[in-house]
């Protein structure tokens, strides 16, 4: 069946979301899209959903999203690159007379004095809450299917019901039908006997072999095994 499901856990400034979606194989086909900042933990989580899942198309998308004073790289201030670049000016300064006086924003527009590294995360803790998030949007995901499933017996059983009710109706008139058959055919050859020459024993032999076609008790007997 197909299903749905989704979870979320706040994790310090950012908030960690996790989406199920999936549709029927008979086999299991899991797809785990991660940011480069989870995907360490990549084999762990496939090894977790495929312990609780074992069949279906399952495409789960794992999140790190950021509040707008979260940031996923450090800024790191190059002070002794910057070391350098002041006593390299007051240098020039001083040779040439000018002003020594240097301000720091002075320096915040050069090459590399302001370096950026990808943030440190406590990997241990962070699975944690990726593991809360994900069993979050695994129960919707089975409930999602449980009330599909639900719908779809209800429907099923539903069109049973109707098909019995016509079977029963079949039931009823299905036992006359070999003997009207065999009337109505009679009485049309009566109509036209004056006029064609037919073996009489012969015709009747073949109408009783085409009127017993018509019964259906062997197709209704299969219809209640079902």
């Amino acid at each position: 069946m197909t299903g749905f499901g989704q979870g979320q856990v706040p994790y310090g400034n950012f908030l960690i979301k996790a989406t199920i979606q999936s549709v029927n194989r008979r086999q299991l086909d899991l797809r785990i899209n991660l940011p480069s900042e989870l995907a360490v933990l990549d084999g762990e989580l496939r090894k977790y959903i495929q312990n609780r899942v074992h069949r279906g198309a399952l495409t789960i998308h794992i999140e790190l999203q950021s509040s707008s004073d979260a940031l996923l790289v450090e800024p790191r201030f190059n002070a002794p690159l910057a070391a350098r670049i002041v006593e390299q000016m007051r240098a020039f300064a001083r040779q040439h007379g000018l002003s020594e006086n240097i301000q720091p924003q002075d320096l915040l527009h050069l090459p590399d004095i302001i370096q950026y590294s990808a943030k440190e995360w406590d990997v241990a803790e962070l699975k944690r809450h990726v593991m809360a998030a994900l069993d979050q949007a695994l129960t919707c995901w089975d409930e999602a299917r449980e009330r599909e499933g639900k719908e779809l017996q209800n429907d099923l059983n539903n069109r049973r019901d109707h098909l019995c009710e016509i079977l029963q109706a079949i039931e009823t008139i299905a036992p006359d039908v070999p003997r009207e058959y065999r009337k109505r055919l009679l009485e049309r050859i009566k109509t036209i006997e004056e006029s064609i020459s037919f073996d009489e024993e012969r015709l009747l032999k073949e109408i009783l072999i085409f009127a017993d076609r018509c019964d259906i008790s062997e197709e209704i007997t299969r219809l209640h095994s079902h």
